[in-house]
C-alpha cells in the first residue's frame, strides 16, 4: 500500500494466528486492537482476531468477552443432560442449579468429594475443577524440562533464568508481569516427587540429589556417605571414569575421610548399589514420568497423585458394568451408598413423617427394606429364585448384594437381572 497506510499479512502456522505488522501500525496496537476489543483498524475497518475463542486483546472483565463461552457450554450441557437424565431429572438438576446460585440451601444426599472419587472407588468420576487445573498446569513444568529448542521456553528462561540443569527455570521475583508462571512453577515441589531423571551423559543430573537411581536421592539413602563426600553438589558425568580400552564406564567416587569400621557396611550397601546403576548409554539425560510404565507425562495420572483418592471396596462393576439405561445404574449406585429417597434419608434432613413402609406396615422405610427385605420385594426375589431352583439367603444391604452379582461369583443370577428385579422391587412401592 501506499505511504502513511498500514499493511498486514495473516498466515496460521502450527494452529496459531501469526500476524506480521507493516509501517503505520505497531504491535501493541494490534493487541489493543486499534479501536479497542481485540480488533485492528485496517483502512478505517475493524478486523476481529479471535484466539482460543476469546477476543484478543479484549478486556477479561468484559462480559461481552465472555457470553460467547457460556453460550457454548450452555450447548454442550443441553446434550449431556437429554442424554443422561430423565425429564425429572433434569427439573430437578434446573431447580437446585437455581438454588445454588441464589445462595439458597438444598439436601445433598451424597458428599462432593464421594461423587469426586473415581468410579472404582465408589464416585461418579467427576473431576474437581481446581484440582484439574493443576493437573493441567503440570504439563508445563514437564515440556520446560524437555522442549530445550521451543520459542516459549527461551522467553521464560531470559527473564527469569535457568536453574541448574535446566529442568526448571528460575524462581520469578517482583509482582508485575509474572503471576502465570509463578503460579505454575508454584506447583513444582509436588510435580518432582512423581518425575524420575533417566541419565545418559550424565552432565543435566546432580549424583547426590536428583531422582534418578532408586526412588528416593542418594543423600537421603545414604546419608552418612552423602556428608562424606568431597564434591556434594557433583554431577554424575563428573562422577563417571570413561576407559581407554573400551570396557564402559565406572564410577569413581572420593570421599574427605576414611571410613569407621561400623560404617564399612554402608559403605558396601552403596557401592553394590551404584554399580547396579551405571549408565548404559550416551543420550542426553531426559525426563521420566513414575506414575506411568512408558515413562511419558498424562493429565490424568497427575490428577490422581493430586487428588489423593482413597481406596475403598464398592461393587462398581456389577453396577456401571451392566448393559442398563445409565439413569438406572446411577440409581443402583445412589442405593449402594443407601442414599436415595426413603422415609430414614428424609428424616435424616429434618422432614416430619412416620418411617413406615406403607405397603408391608411391618418396618420403617429403608433402601434395603424397600428393594430386598419387605415382603412384596422378597416375594418378588424367591419368585425368580426358585425358578433358578435356587434358595438363597439375601445379605442385610444392598452393597454385599451387589458384591455377590457376577459370574464369577456363586450368585445365579447375572447383574442386568438384578438390576430389573430392584427396580420392579421400587415400582411396587410407588
Amino acid at each position: 500500500m501506499g505511504e502513511g497506510h498500514a499493511w498486514h499479512v495473516e498466515m496460521m502456522v502450527g494452529g496459531h494466528l501469526v500476524v506480521v505488522v507493516g509501517d503505520g501500525l505497531y504491535l501493541e496496537e494490534v493487541g489493543k486492537g486499534g479501536g479497542g476489543g481485540g480488533r485492528e483498524v485496517i483502512a478505517g475497518c475493524f478486523s476481529q482476531m479471535m484466539y482460543l475463542g476469546l477476543s484478543l486483546g479484549a478486556s477479561f472483565k468484559a462480559s461481552m468477552v465472555w457470553n460467547p463461552i457460556l453460550e457454548k457450554v450452555e450447548r454442550r450441557l443441553a446434550g449431556w443432560k437429554k442424554l443422561y437424565l430423565s425429564k425429572g431429572g433434569r427439573g430437578y438438576n434446573a431447580t437446585s442449579y437455581g438454588e445454588v446460585w441464589e445462595d439458597g440451601y438444598t439436601h445433598h444426599l451424597v458428599s462432593w468429594d464421594t461423587v469426586c472419587s473415581p468410579i472404582a472407588h465408589g464416585g461418579l468420576g467427576v473431576r474437581k475443577v481446581e484440582v484439574f487445573n493443576r493437573a493441567l498446569l503440570g504439563k508445563w513444568l514437564w515440556k520446560f524440562g524437555r522442549e530445550e529448542t521451543n520459542l516459549w521456553r527461551w522467553v521464560i528462561v531470559a527473564k527469569y533464568g535457568c536453574e541448574w540443569g535446566g529442568w526448571m527455570s528460575g524462581n520469578p521475583r517482583g509482582t508485575h508481569g509474572c503471576s502465570l508462571w509463578k503460579g505454575i512453577l508454584s506447583r513444582w515441589d509436588i510435580f518432582h516427587h512423581h518425575v524420575k531423571l533417566v541419565a545418559g551423559l550424565g552432565s543435566r543430573t546432580l549424583f547426590w540429589h536428583d531422582h534418578w537411581c532408586g526412588d528416593i536421592p542418594l543423600k537421603v539413602r545414604f546419608p552418612v556417605l552423602f556428608s562424606c563426600s568431597s564434591s556434594q553438589s557433583a554431577s554424575v558425568a563428573s562422577c563417571l571414569y570413561s576407559s581407554n580400552d573400551g570396557a564402559g564406564r565406572s564410577w569413581n567416587i572420593t570421599f574427605i575421610r576414611d571410613f569407621n569400621d561400623w560404617e564399612i557396611e554402608e559403605v558396601l550397601a552403596f557401592f553394590t548399589f551404584i554399580h547396579a546403576n551405571v549408565p548404559t548409554t550416551l543420550d542426553p539425560d531426559s525426563l521420566s514420568w513414575k506414575l506411568r510404565l512408558h515413562g511419558k507425562f498424562d493429565v490424568k495420572s497427575f490428577y490422581h497423585a493430586l487428588a489423593g483418592h482413597s481406596a475403598i471396596s464398592f461393587p462398581w462393576r456389577a453396577i456401571w458394568r451392566v448393559k442398563a439405561p445409565r439413569r438406572v445404574s446411577f440409581f443402583l449406585w445412589s442405593a449402594a451408598w443407601g442414599k436415595i429417597l426413603t422415609c430414614d434419608n428424609l428424616m435424616r434432613h429434618g422432614f416430619n413423617l412416620a418411617s413406615w413402609c406403607c405397603m408391608c406396615q411391618n418396618a420403617g422405610e429403608t433402601g434395603p427394606h424397600l428393594l430386598i427385605h419387605c415382603g412384596m420385594a422378597s416375594d418378588l426375589w424367591h419368585l425368580v429364585l426358585r425358578s433358578f431352583g435356587v434358595l438363597w439367603v439375601f445379605p442385610n444391604n444392598i452393597a454385599d448384594l451387589l458384591f455377590g452379582c457376577g459370574k464369577e461369583t456363586e450368585f445365579p443370577i447375572e447383574p442386568e437381572l438384578t438390576l430389573e428385579l430392584m427396580m420392579a422391587a421400587n415400582y411396587l412401592h410407588t
